[in-house]
This record gives structure tokens, sequence and C-alpha cells, in this order.
């Protein structure tokens, strides 16, 4: 093994270890692939912490060991213990001698640990798990379990297991479920455990699985069943100490020994995007999010599946409902779950730690396994200083034609890796070593993707550098985080300032060559030439002037399209060139716009981008005549907030002055009490007749509206909407913004749409602006 293969993939040399589960305070067990066979292998574990001072532990009555590390960093001791209950004692033993208050030995400021056994088991042994195998290598196992519930529920198989389904990544599919008295829910409940023991699965995965595997543990307890589907016969553990906020629900870990439990609910909780797109959670929801196509005749909620039970000749229909629901799970799971397999490959955590952890603890826990190794002393974070931010600016506002967008490609990676930026405190350039391992691992892998037809091969090098990338692109966040041990906020500036200037001089060279340069976005450019040009002529545009940039730092082209809207500093519009739109920023549109305001603002959008322009003052009529008229359905007038606190936290924020009252927590409080929690989903709209009303004194929740007898503010909506309206008035004159956007009076709205004609057609006014960041 190389030294670069150490300090990457750690210095344990064992080879496809699908699972590490802690046997005893002082045990760990490695389940390890052999083909179709998994053995185990019982490893001694001493558990230790860093630590500021050798003084600690002086009246100590249980053996440990203490040793002084090189170097002169804060952490210069380590102290390493016979089992995890004697680390314990000495962790509780120094808070008292330091009269630490806090409840987590993680922000005791002279120890320095990670508080979780397998993740410093990997610390300390130098293994990862999944090593030397591929994401298809692994055995899977998605799981399906219909269990009748509901409180009005007449079924006879109420609060029964009716009904269950496996599928594996290698195709194979079971579905079992009850048959009169021929089969019945004891038989279900054996068979389940005898085909996951005999399946042997790495990865146990389902959608909402967390809940039915609630379910199934009162159901297993109550027919006195062990429900042993541990690698070591155990049942499962459901964890309530570590739960996870999906929508409305908490979602606590299941922990399956020397098994990897994993509920894709839980995992969409980990990407924003998705929380901010996604009010409804369900699985038909979130597959159509991700584009997987349903297979099944009709859409079904599990909750409807009650309505199948009964009749045996409707049977076929849950059938076809589980197995549609496993090819969901599986399609779903190779789209989420592969970049976390591969970093698995290299960070020293347990899978679910690995899903739910953010990067930058990544990065430090791979450095901290090489200073373990070196046995060199850790450094202490920084305090927090400021960071100036990437650089970017807009230039001309309007609509432009004729679009390159040019991209520096990972713009602040390349810039650590060619100035060879190391924080200062890192005494053994760990973090530009792994830096520069992790993109030439990388751009091997894209070569390799480039190269081969085959697709399983071209999937696996692309997950592979998906997970080396969300790595890289990283680092420059950890030398500007206030928690990380290795922080530079000197180095961070050093790494912004450098982009800034690379920028400066890209949007020099472009325009010296006639091009005029129109929005900059931290690591790209968009602009326009002096005349259309190829796509083949734009490449060599863009390769001309990466020949301009110093080596290590690459400009690509990034795309063409047909025409930008450009409104601020990372706010605008793009036009492709087959008529697709697509909108970057908050500041034109945002996502907080009720569905009226939205839908209008997009629809205008790629009006002015389209040059249809004339098409506006009809739809502008028409919108707020059905806003008048109440022509419009009352969940695209409504807003749907999302509760951050608890009430509590709520009324003392308002009653300190820090926040105001908000209406959707007012209404919280009035229809949950103080029972609502943070997480919950709150919709409501706008009551009255004043257009100034105070919103958290005028609303109602969506659920309680009645159309026959409508409170809805329509003054207040229709002054939103000429709010929302006044963003486009920087790109017209005072008379074609009056024109295109007409003040009419409220009772005028009541009157029919009339045709607008044009004696002169309303253009978009291009100037230039200068806001320097």
């Amino acid at each position: 093994m190389t030294e670069n293969e150490k300090i990457l993939y750690g210095f344990g040399e064992t080879q496809k270890i699908v699972a590490i589960q802690q046997i005893s305070s002082d045990k760990m067990r490695l389940y390890i692939r052999d083909g179709e066979s998994v053995n185990y292998v019982d490893k001694k574990f001493y558990p230790f912490f860093f630590a500021s001072s050798d003084s600690f532990l002086q009246t100590f009555d249980s053996k440990f060991w203490k040793k002084r590390l090189e170097g002169d960093g804060y952490y210069k001791y380590i102290y390493a213990f016979e089992s995890w209950s004697d680390m314990y004692r000495a962790l509780r033993n120094i808070a008292r001698q330091l009269n630490y208050q806090k409840t987590s030995f993680n922000d005791l400021k002279e120890i320095y640990t990670r508080f979780e056994p397998i993740t410093q088991f990997l610390l300390q042994s130098g293994e990862t798990l999944f090593k030397g195998l591929k994401f298809e290598d692994v055995n899977i196992l998605a799981i399906k379990a219909v269990i009748i519930t509901g409180e009005n529920s007449k079924s006879r198989y109420k609060d029964q297991l009716f009904a269950f389904g496996i599928a594996d990544n290698k195709g194979e599919v079971e579905i079992h479920y009850q048959k009169s008295n021929k089969i019945i829910e004891r038989d279900l409940l054996i068979k389940l455990v005898e085909i996951i023991q005999s399946k042997n699965p790495d990865l146990l995965i389902g959608f909402n699985s967390t809940e039915e595997i609630a379910l199934l543990s009162a159901r297993y307890i109550l027919h006195r069943i062990n429900f042993s589907i541990g690698r070591d016969n155990t049942e499962p553990l459901i964890d309530l100490n570590n739960k996870v906020q999906v929508g409305t629900k908490q979602i606590p870990d299941v922990i399956v020994s020397g098994r990897h439990f994993i509920d894709l609910l839980q995992m969409i909780s980990h990407s924003d995007t998705i929380k901010r797109e996604v009010e409804d959670y369900s699985q038909p929801n979130i597959m159509k999010y991700f584009g997987i196509k349903e297979t099944f005749e009709f859409a079904m909620d599990d909750r409807e599946v009650v309505n199948f039970v009964e009749n045996e000749k409707d049977h076929s229909v849950i059938v076809h409902k589980i197995e549609n629901d496993l090819k969901e799970i599986l399609q779903l799971s190779e789209i989420l779950l592969p970049p976390y397999f591969y970093q698995a490959h290299f960070v020293p955590m347990n899978l679910i730690q690995i899903i739910r952890t953010g990067v930058s603890l990544k990065i430090e826990l791979m450095m901290v396994r090489e200073y373990l190794r070196r046995r060199y002393s850790l450094p202490i974070s920084q305090s927090v200083q400021p960071i100036s931010g990437g650089y970017t600016n807009v230039f001309y506002r309007g609509v432009f034609e004729n679009i390159i967008h040019a991209d520096v490609e990972s713009l602040y990676p390349s810039i650590i890796i060619s100035h060879k930026i190391n924080p200062a405190s890192d005494k053994l350039g760990v973090f530009l070593k792994l830096i520069t391992i992790l993109t030439n691992e990388r751009l091997k892998l894209k070569k390799l993707k480039e190269k081969t037809d085959d697709l399983k091969l071209k999937r696996y090098y692309d997950s592979m550098q998906l997970s080396y990338k969300i790595l890289i692109n990283s680092f420059y966040g950890y030398l500007g985080y206030f928690k990380a041990l290795f922080n530079d906020y000197q180095k961070a500036n050093q790494v912004t300032k450098s982009g800034q200037e690379l920028l400066k001089k890209l949007i020099s060279e472009f325009q010296e060559r006639g091009c005029t340069v129109i929005e900059v976005d931290t690591d790209g450019l968009y602009l326009a030439p002096q005349k259309k040009l190829t796509e083949e002529e734009e490449r060599k545009l863009v390769e001309e002037i990466n020949e301009t940039i110093p080596e290590g730092i690459n400009l690509s082209y990034g795309g063409r399209y047909a025409r930008i809207l450009s409104y601020k500093k990372k706010n605008y519009a793009l036009l492709t060139y087959d008529n697709k739109l697509i909108i970057k920023g908050s500041a034109l549109i945002s996502r907080s716009f009720e569905n009226f305001a939205l839908n209008f603002m997009r629809e205008c959008i790629e009006l002015i981008l389209t040059d249809k322009l004339e098409m506006i003052p009809k739809i502008y009529h028409e919108l707020r005549s059905d806003i008048v008229n109440l022509k419009i359905d009352i969940n695209d007038l409504a807003r749907t907030e999302i509760l951050h606190d608890t009430y509590e936290e709520y009324e003392q924020a308002v009653n300190s002055g820090k926040r105001q009252k908000s209406a959707a927590y007012e209404l919280a409080y009035k229809y949950y009490g103080n029972k609502f929690y943070p997480g919950m989903k709150i919709t409501y709209y706008i009551t009255g007749d004043d257009p100034d009303v105070k919103v958290f004194e005028n609303c109602e929740l969506v659920d309680f509206y009645n159309p026959n007898f409508p409170n809805v503010n329509r003054e207040y909506y229709l002054k939103k909407l000429e709010e929302y309206v006044s963003r486009f008035q920087v790109f017209f004159s005072e008379e074609d913004f009056k024109v295109l956007f007409p003040s009419e009076d409220f009772n005028a709205l009541f009157q029919k749409t009339t045709n607008v004609s044009f004696e002169n057609k309303p253009k978009v006014i291009n100037t230039k602006v200068v806001e320097e960041s």
C-alpha cells in the first residue's frame, strides 16, 4: 500500500468489510464478504481521546495508557483505555475536574474525541467499509410490509401484517400475503425472518420502512416470535435518541446487527433542494420528483390498501402494488446511495453516519486518521474571522442574445492545488495531499468513464467520481468552518482573493476579443460575442482564453443559450435553444411566492425572453380579474410555511423583539396549542378586506376555507401582485411598464378581458450597471 493510498483509504488492509458491529465494550466484529458468503473476525478495540494536558486522570482507578504525541499542537496527548465504559468514566472525571456542565463531550475544549465507537475503531485501525467492492457487489434487500392500521378500519385483518414483499438487487422478488386460513399472520412473520436470514443482505432498504419495522416489532412481540433479522440473530433496535426530521415526521434510526438499515425517506431530509421543492413526502410523490416512472396501473397510497384486503379476488391488486413499490425503492436507492457507498471506501465512519454527516467532518476525520497513524499532535480551531466572498457581479441588465457560458472547473479546489494552499496548523501537510490525491483520482475515473462503452462500468466510474467531487468541493469551506480543527481564515481569504483575480483576468480577456460580459457568478461567466457564432466557434473562443490562464486552472465550455434576462448579481433567467426556461436566484422570482404569483412571474419572464410582450397585459388582467372574482383555487393563493421552532422558542423570540409575529405560528398555536412541533407545515390564506392588514391577525388555514362563504382578502392579493410585478420595472420605460401592467379600477376587473393593442410595441431597455461585490 502506497503512502497516498494510506492517506486516502486508510492504512488498514482488510478488503470487503460489509459491516462492523460493536459486540462488547472492547471488541468489534468485522463482517467480511467472500463471494456469496459472509465471514466475521473479532478485533480488540481500545477507545481513546486526544487531550491538551497530561495532568488529567491522576486519581483515575482503571487502567489506561497515555502518550505524548510529536509536534506542538494543542492536543499533545492521547489517552487510551481497555473498554468503552472506562473511557466514558474517564471523560466524566475530566468534565467534573474542569467543572464542565454541557452534555456532549464533543464540545469539551480540552478534549478532542468522536463519541462514536465505530468511528473510533476505524480511526484507530485504519480500516474502511466496502473497500474492494462495487455497489452492485453488496447484497441489497428492499422490504415492503403492508400492515392494516387505522382506528376506523373494520377489516378482519386490522392491525395485522397482511402482506410483505422483498426484492434484491439481483432481480429476485417474493410476495407473501394472508390467504384465508391457509396462511395467517404468524406464518408471514416467521417467513419474513427466514427470507432475510437466507438472503443475508448487507443493506436492508425501504421507504418509510422505519415505521414498518416499529409496527412489525409490535406484531412479533404479540406472537412471541423473535424478530431476529440481525446477522447474529438479534432483533432490530429502534434508536429513539437519534431522529431525523422529514416533513412532519421524526424518523428514528433502526440498528440491525451486522447490516445497514437505510430508510430512503430519512435520506430525503439531507437534501435542502428536495425539502424546498417537495411538500408531500409520500412514496408516489417522491418517485415523481426523481423521475421514477409509475409502473403500477394507478397510484395507491398505503392507506388505501385496506379497500382490497377483504375480497380475495382483489388481492392481486395488492401484490402488484407491492411489486411496484419494491421496484421503485430499488431504483431510488440506485440514485441516492452510491455516492455515500463509495465515500465509505475512504471516510472512517459507518454508512448511516456518512449519509447524515456534513462533508467538513468527513475531511477532518480523514486528516485525524493520518495524524493518529503518525502519532502527531492535533491543533485547535482558530477563532472566527471574517472571510471575503467569491467574486460575483452583473455588468448589464436586460435581454441579450447568443449567450456563452464559460465555466472555471472546480475553481477553489484548483486554486488550492495550484497555489499549494495548506492550513498553517496542518504541520504534516495532509490537507493539500488529500485534495490533490482526490482530484487526481477523480480525473482518472472521468477518463475511464469516457473510454468505456460498458454501461455498468460507466455508472461505477460516475458514482465513484461523484463521491470524490462532493469531498473536493468542500475543502475550501473546511478552511473557513469555525468548528474545523485545521481551519485557517487567512488561507480561506487567499483562495477567494485568487479566485477574484482570475475571474477579473478572464473578463478582460473576453472583452479584448469584443465580447460583452453580462454576469459573473463565482466560478463562471455569461457573455455575448460580437456576432453570432456556431457552437464550434464558441468552443474555440473559450479554449483560446483557457490558454492564457495559469496551469492547473481549466476554463471549460459550459454551454450556450439563446437568450439571458439579466437582473441582479446571481439572479438571471436563461432560455435554451430548444426554448426551456432556467431561472437562477430568488430576487426576481422566489419559491416563497404564492403559486398564483410564481406561475404568473414565470410566464412573464418567458414572454419577455421570447419577445412576446404583447401577451402580458392580457394575462395580467385575467389574473387580477380571477382574484377579484375568486375564480382562482384557494391553494394557489395560499402560502405554506415550515415551522422551525417550538412554540416556546417562537414566543420567547417574539417577546424579546428578535422576530415579528408570524401567521403560520399563530395558526399552529390556535389549532394545535403548544403541541405543534418543528417540521410541521402550515398552509394558510389571508382574510379581511384591507390590503394593509396585519397578516398574523387576518389569516386562516386552507383546511377551513369555505367556497360558499369566501373570506379571501382580494385587495391584499391584488396589492401583492403589484409588488411582485414591480420587479420588472427596471427593464422598461415608465410608459411601457404602465402599458404592460396597467393599474385598473377594482370594479373594472369584473368586466370581461379586452384585447390590448399597441401603437408602439414595448421594448426591453438594456442598461449598463455596476454592482461591485
